[in-house]
C-alpha cells in the first residue's frame, strides 16, 4: 500500500532533499486453522531499502510460516527473518519480524476473544500521548 502524505516530509538526518510525498506499508494478514486472522504492519518503508515487491515477500513468508504452529512466536519470528535472508535489506528484514509478532499476537487475542493487552498482562493506560514533528 503506497500512502500519499498530506504534505511533503523532511527528515533531519539522512533523508531525502526532495523529501517524502508518500510513505510504503506492508500489511501482514496471518490466517489461523480456524480462519481467524491477525494483522501486523511494516510502516514508512525507505525507497533506500529496495523492498521486494509484495509478492515476492508473501511468497517468501509463506513458504517460511505455513503449517508452523503459532504458540512457538519466537520460531515463527526467526523463520520470518531467515527467509528474507537474500530478498531484503536488514532494517526491513527486523520490521518484518516486528509485524510477524504483533500479527501472532493479533491471531491469538482474537481466537482467544481477548485484546492483545490482555495476553500482555492487561491495560495500563488508556490514552498515550504521542507528539510527531515532520
Amino acid at each position: 500500500v503506497r500512502i500519499p502524505r498530506h504534505y511533503v516530509t523532511h527528515v533531519a538526518e539522512g533523508g531525502s532533499a526532495q523529501g517524502k510525498q508518500a510513505s510504503a506499508y506492508y500489511l501482514l494478514e496471518l490466517m489461523g486453522d480456524d480462519g481467524q486472522v491477525g494483522l501486523g504492519e511494516i510502516s514508512d518503508m525507505e525507497a533506500e531499502w529496495d523492498p521486494p515487491p509484495p509478492e515476492q515477500l508473501r511468497t517468501a513468508l509463506k513458504e517460511a510460516l505455513i503449517g508452523q504452529p503459532v504458540v512457538d512466536e519466537n520460531s515463527l519470528k526467526d523463520r520470518s527473518e531467515s527467509a528474507l535472508s537474500d530478498i531484503a535489506h536488514p532494517e526491513l528484514k527486523r520490521l518484518t519480524r516486528c509485524a510477524v509478532e504483533i500479527a501472532i499476537l493479533d491471531l491469538m487475542g482474537r481466537c482467544a476473544g481477548v485484546p492483545v493487552s490482555a495476553l500482555l498482562g492487561g491495560t495500563v493506560r488508556r490514552n498515550v500521548n504521542v507528539s510527531w514533528v515532520a
